[in-house]
């Protein structure tokens, strides 16, 4: 299985989510916050930057990504629950099927 190459985007969530717990993002944290992804030169030039942008009060740009990775993770989530109800019925429907077939 290819792994997917870590992105800009994904450091950026990473640091801020960790900064926001009061730690100081690190390499070796970023790493793990996104599944142990990424060498470290592209983890720290990433980091480097979101640092850079956080100085130059880029924040709201962090919070907009922030957000629109919520919206994601809620439609994402809103969509599974819906597919989870779906196999239920269905798992019902074929209990159903066999309690009438062990009945006959």
């Amino acid at each position: 299985m290819v792994r997917k190459s870590l992105t800009e985007k994904e450091v950026i969530i990473a640091a801020t989510v960790i900064g926001a717990s009061g730690e100081m993002p690190t390499i070796a944290g970023v790493r793990q916050y996104v599944g142990g992804r990424g060498s470290e030169t592209t983890i720290l030039n990433y980091l480097n930057k979101w640092k850079r942008n956080l100085l130059k009060g880029a924040l709201p740009d962090v919070i907009l990504i922030l957000n629109q990775e919520n919206s994601k993770l809620r439609q994402e989530t809103k969509d599974l629950k819906h597919h989870i109800s779906e196999v239920r019925a269905e798992l019902e429907s074929m209990r159903s099927l066999i309690e009438d077939q062990e009945a006959s």
